[in-house]
């Protein structure tokens, strides 16, 4: 790895930066906080990844350029020295240092931005591009009508070597509104770095923070990736976020109806599922008998 050099410029794009890293076959593994963040799974799983593979930041993305201050407002808060600061919106770009990361791996998590999505698209692809990453790893989650107590239903969609993950890669047929991580995916691509992306499902009905949602990610980086990471801390918290989801559902008549439903509905939908799936065998067959 590089050694990160000293605080150097600000470009026009208000992208600050010490000097790059100089890296080879690095992953860029890159999550938002908003509308693809559904219960902070990817915050959680990022801040998760980001702790174990002693990230140390070297850039940034200033938020001047890309934020409506009136919709997304900074925080005031008291630093140690009794000094009142601001800690405004931004993206923060880091390198993990720890030998347990696989190789290179370059974080970049934020808010996801307001404005200039074309500029900042552009903006980090030139960066990856620059710090040679070979492959771009998308975290997201989504809310969906999923059981708590059930495992997390996880989609995986890209053109990199997801490994033994590659019997679940599928090719995403979504048409519609799309947040930040759809259009980097998109602006990567288009300067041929292979991507991938990992979606986790959260019942609609969670709590605002799902550490189960966000275990499923750490988990799947850790598969694609071979890297060393302890999920011991998340396996506690999922556990402990299953038994409150139980106890709100038992205790709320309207959400427990709800719940036995959307049970309900997954059984037919396996059903509906394997039916499709006993035609396609018995065609299958006929046409060998055939041949």
């Amino acid at each position: 790895m590089g050694k990160i050099g000293k605080f150097k410029f600000q470009d026009k794009r208000g992208f600050r930066r010490r000097s790059l890293p100089k890296l080879t076959d690095a992953t860029m593994v890159i999550a938002f906080e908003g509308w693809n963040d559904a219960g902070n799974a990817a915050s959680l799983a990022m801040a998760a990844l980001r702790r174990q593979w002693q990230a140390i930041p070297f850039a940034e993305v200033d938020s001047e350029e890309f934020f409506n201050f009136i919709d997304t407002r900074p925080d005031l808060y008291i630093a140690a020295s009794g000094k009142r600061l601001v800690n405004w919106p931004k993206t923060t770009i880091s390198l993990a240092t720890s030998k347990a990361s696989p190789g290179n791996v370059v974080f970049v998590y934020g808010v996801e931005p307001q404005l200039k999505w074309k500029s900042y698209s552009t903006t980090l692809s030139k960066i990856a591009k620059k710090m040679h990453c070979s492959r771009a790893i998308f975290l997201g989650s989504y809310s969906s009508d999923v059981l708590h107590d059930k495992p997390v239903q996880i989609t995986v969609t890209g053109d990199i070597d997801m490994g033994k993950t590659e019997n679940r890669l599928t090719v995403s047929t979504y048409e519609g509104p799309v947040g930040i991580i759809g259009i980097l995916q998109m602006e990567f691509e288009s300067r041929h770095i292979p991507t991938g992306s990992i979606w986790a499902s959260v019942p609609n009905y969670s709590e605002p923070t799902s550490p189960k949602a966000a275990l499923a990610l750490v988990s799947m980086v850790k598969e694609i990736t071979h890297g060393s990471v302890s999920t011991v801390e998340l396996e506690r918290l999922s556990l402990e976020y299953e038994q409150r989801m139980t106890k709100m559902v038992q205790e709320d008549e309207l959400l427990s109806a709800y719940v036995k439903y959307v049970s309900q509905q997954n059984e037919l939908d396996m059903l509906a599922s394997g039916s499709d799936t006993i035609v396609k065998e018995i065609e299958k067959f006929l046409r060998e008998e055939n041949n």
